[in-house]
């Protein structure tokens, strides 16, 4: 049973609730005393240390006092996300889809990287699919995601690099063309792969999409000082400095209440390693997309060893709808 589930139990029905009255036996009415043994009756206990009880008993608080602190952290950073669905079924063209053919103008061209080999596309929102949210983004066209298909994804290894457009694109077309067909973007879209393909996904899927809130994400940059803070307001007598300070049970309940995890557009992040933001990039505050480790209807997404991939964008670029310089990053385990 997780820790939840002992802080809150289960909960009894009405016939649960009315215990059973049974006649007493007069065997029972009257039973027989025995003597403790001296042992114990020094002790208090029969078997039990006094020690353990202590333990169990300070384990429970602490258990109440994580309950409390997630749910307080949740009420202070809860933001608007829209979660992704997938479908394994044809997508058209221009709709929103993970991978497959692109949609491209008539006088578009494939995005490439400085060598010139074409890029992939990870990813495509027709953005009037979205359920209406105030996240800023355009309301109108499609969104694009391109990376490399090479060994490293598109990555950029160096930090200082990771926001430069060269294994990787974010491109949006204000308007969509629908007399453009797939016989056409064929002709002109070749992607670039190594011997073998790295490319999370080999299948299309169809998006669908529901919005929702969610709160501050274990991985994310900000977290451990912000649960620190809840923690502490909680239980001001027994205070820390961050969640690593937990034991492995409470640790990994709370990862799994906030962990950030699926496919998603906005709401805050999730990574295998570590925030890349840290630091220099810190001003990459919104998720423009995320794409996690799994697909749908036996049909695989994958990230090297069950990674996860992410786009940020600053708050000035997106409300100037400026994609050169989206920050994209991807880790596994």
């Amino acid at each position: 049973m997780g820790i939840f589930s002992r802080l809150f139990g289960r909960k009894k029905t009405a016939e649960e609730k009315v215990p059973e009255v049974r006649e007493i036996p007069e065997t029972e009415a009257h039973p027989e005393v025995h003597e403790m043994p001296e042992a114990e009756a020094q002790t208090g206990t029969r078997g039990v240390p006094e020690a353990r009880e202590a333990e169990d008993f300070e384990a429970m608080a602490r258990e109440t006092v994580l309950a409390q602190t997630i749910q307080r952290l949740k009420e202070k950073t809860l933001k608007p996300v829209i979660h992704i669905d997938l479908h394994a079924e044809p997508a058209g063209l221009a709709d929103s889809k993970l991978g497959g053919v692109p949609y491209l103008p008539a006088d578009g061209e494939v995005p490439t990287d400085k060598k010139g080999r074409q890029l992939r596309l990870l990813a495509q929102l027709r953005l009037a699919e979205l359920p209406e949210n105030r996240m800023g983004l355009p309301e109108e066209g499609i969104l694009q995601f391109w990376i490399l298909d090479d060994d490293l994804l598109g990555l950029e290894t160096d930090p200082d690099q990771m926001t430069e457009s060269k294994g990787h694109r974010v491109v949006w077309y204000p308007s969509v063309d629908e007399t453009v067909t797939e016989e056409s973007v064929l002709e002109k879209y070749h992607p670039y792969f190594d011997e073998e393909s790295y490319f999370p996904m080999q299948d299309v899927f169809r998006m669908t999409f529901t919005l929702a809130q969610e709160s501050l994400s274990y991985s994310d940059f900000r977290f451990d000082r912000a649960f620190a803070q809840a923690w502490n307001e909680v239980c001001p007598s027994d205070k820390i400095t961050g969640y690593r300070e937990l034991d492995v049970e409470m640790s990994d309940a709370m990862m799994d209440a906030v962990s950030g995890a699926g496919h998603k557009i906005g709401g805050y992040p999730m990574f295998t390693q570590w925030d890349p933001r840290e630091g220099k990039m810190e001003n990459y505050g919104i998720l423009l997309l995320q794409i996690d480790s799994f697909g749908a209807e036996g049909k695989e997404i994958m990230w090297g060893d069950s990674g996860v991939g992410n786009f940020f964008i600053t708050p000035e670029d997106l409300e100037q709808r400026v994609f050169s310089r989206v920050l994209y990053t991807w880790d596994c385990y």
